[in-house]
């Protein structure tokens, strides 16, 4: 009878060997959503802290456009050409990801420490601590150090003197920690996010 019902076609049961190829097939399915599921959440994450960052950098940048133009904090470095002066302002802008020893002070290579800072005590990363007499700036209340907890900001000043434009360009540089930017292991490194302002001289506009 079985037989019989093999000739004309009609539907069988899964065999056991079957059934385990498609658990197989679909755990493997699964596991791959799983991932592209964490990626999505990373990813999520970054942008969330890029955008805390931006919100921090353009805040400074309002404070800068506020202060007046001989301010102790607006004090430039070298004379620039502009904003893409490779010799001053694009070899400032990177203070690498160094892995920080006490989460909070990272200490940056001597060629790439900012002029001034914004935390009360950070000679390792800037010439001028405390330039806000703020502090450090965080977001949910977390701790100095939690990951992506607390936010950094540093700003160089550089004179820009040519035929057709004077003043001082700010470079101002937002940075926070992460794990997995510190090396092997998942250490924690720094992230960074860089913009710029100009300040005019009002001497030289005639005010």
């Amino acid at each position: 009878m079985g037989r019989g019902l093999r000739r004309l076609g009609l539907a069988r049961g899964f065999t056991l060997i079957e059934a385990f190829i498609a658990l197989t097939l679909l755990a493997i399915g699964l596991l791959g959503l799983a991932s592209l599921q964490i990626v999505a959440v990373r990813a999520n994450t970054v942008a969330t802290r890029m955008s805390h960052a931006s919100e921090l950098a353009s805040d400074l940048a309002e404070n800068v456009q506020r202060w007046d133009y001989s301010d102790a904090r607006l004090q430039p470095l070298p004379t620039a050409v502009g904003s893409t002066d490779e010799v001053y302002v694009t070899s400032r802008a990177d203070m690498g990801r160094s892995d920080p020893v006490d989460k909070q002070l990272d200490n940056v290579t001597a060629a790439s420490k900012a002029e001034f800072g914004e935390l009360p005590s950070d000679s390792g990363n800037a010439t001028t601590n405390d330039a806000l007499l703020l502090g450090t700036v965080k977001y949910g209340g977390t701790t100095v150090g939690a990951s992506g907890g607390d936010y950094r900001r540093y700003w160089n000043v550089f004179h820009v003197d040519s035929p057709s434009i004077q003043g001082k360009l700010v470079q101002i540089i937002v940075r926070w920690p992460e794990a997995g930017l510190g090396g092997a292991g998942g250490a924690i490194g720094m992230r960074q996010i860089v913009c710029t302002t100009f300040k005019a001289d009002p001497a030289a506009q005639g005010l």
